[in-house]
């Protein structure tokens, strides 16, 4: 229990920040219970766990280096506040000391609401999971360096981009607010990392913060505070699509992007009842797939691969419609819950 609680903490405890305390856990005794807590200002986790022969107090230490020294230790564990800031840990024949400091410096956390609501687990993980591609990684960029959460009839809607692509999923599920949140890209992997495995996980949105909890562990993420891009106005509404064997472009795709260059991407000629597939390198070689599809002829449009196959592998289902128009237009890749907008290259 405890190497569990301390694994989440040293995840969010930021061991490269100026401030010595964030990259240290806190730890606070009471009533014959442990709460075992980690932040970076930006996130933080709070576990509870139980605990026999307590006294009161609290302590700080190093996050990393005591969920190091605790992963190689079996059976009950001991630590004691020795010296002021100095603790002592013992695990059967096993003694160390490891140097903290003060509990009274360290920032105050997140005070999580009452009123949760439970969601689906695996729901919040495929919707989370399936817009992680498009996430922006320019941090400069901060309102794209997110995904969106909105409120959408009776269920929610999660969207990302980076301005090369654009993601949306949905799922059938209650939301904790009908106001627009958006996750910072670390707060998503948290997020994902606490959800699976779970049936189902508690959220709540108040102030800054997006809570999630389930039993006693207990996960904020500070909301990014930013106008998010008016994304209709990005989804193509192309009268002309195709249907092809999702997998079976996938792989076509994949093997296609070997030979993909920079500068080139992947060609999609549309034809009647087929698709041409064909990536090409001046110093390697080429690849052509040919599928077929349900389609009439065509434009000819070029496309990064990579896009293509974070779309398709993040979709559940058989078959995948895609809506083009000309040749530089964005394509829309529709399949289960999910849509992808996707820009075109120029050649």
């Amino acid at each position: 229990a405890l190497l569990d609680a301390l694994t989440s903490a040293a995840a969010v405890a930021d061991a490269k920040s100026t401030m010595p305390l964030l990259a240290h856990v806190l730890l606070r005794v009471s009533d014959r219970k442990v709460t075992i807590a980690a932040t970076d200002l930006n996130l933080a986790t709070v576990d509870t766990i139980a605990a026999t022969g307590t006294k009161g107090g609290s302590l700080t230490l190093p996050a990393k280096p005591l969920r190091d020294l605790v992963a190689g230790l079996k059976g009950d564990v001991t630590i004691r506040l020795v010296e002021g800031k100095w603790a002592e840990i013992k695990a059967g024949r096993t003694t160390m000391r490891l140097a903290g400091l003060s509990a009274a410096d360290y920032p105050n956390l997140p005070q999580a609401p009452d009123d949760f609501t439970a969601v689906s687990a695996p729901e919040i993980v495929r919707v989370l999971s399936t817009c992680v591609p498009s996430i922006c990684h320019d941090e400069t960029r901060f309102n794209l360096a997110t995904v969106q959460l909105v409120r959408e009839g009776k269920g929610l809607r999660a969207a990302s981009t980076d301005g090369h692509r654009l993601t949306l999923a949905t799922a059938e599920m209650a939301s904790p607010s009908a106001a627009e949140m958006l996750i910072p890209r670390l707060g998503v992997a948290r997020l994902i990392a606490m959800a699976k495995g779970l049936a189902t996980l508690e959220l709540a949105h108040a102030g800054p913060y997006l809570f999630a909890r389930s039993n006693d562990h207990l996960l904020a993420v500070k909301l990014v505070d930013a106008q998010y891009p008016p994304i209709e106005q990005v989804i193509p509404k192309h009268k002309a699509s195709l249907t092809v064997d999702r997998a079976a472009l996938l792989d076509a795709v994949k093997r296609c992007a070997l030979m993909a260059s920079e500068s080139r991407g992947l060609s999609i000629s549309i034809g009647d009842g087929e698709l041409s597939l064909r990536t090409s390198d001046p110093d390697r070689g080429d690849v052509r797939e040919e599928l077929d599809a349900e389609c009439k002829s065509g434009p000819t449009v070029s496309v990064n691969p990579k896009y293509l196959i974070d779309a398709l592998g993040a979709m559940a289902c058989d078959q995948v419609a895609i809506a083009y128009g000309g040749e530089l237009e964005p394509l829309l890749v529709s399949g289960g819950e999910a849509r992808v907008v996707i820009m075109p290259m120029r050649i």
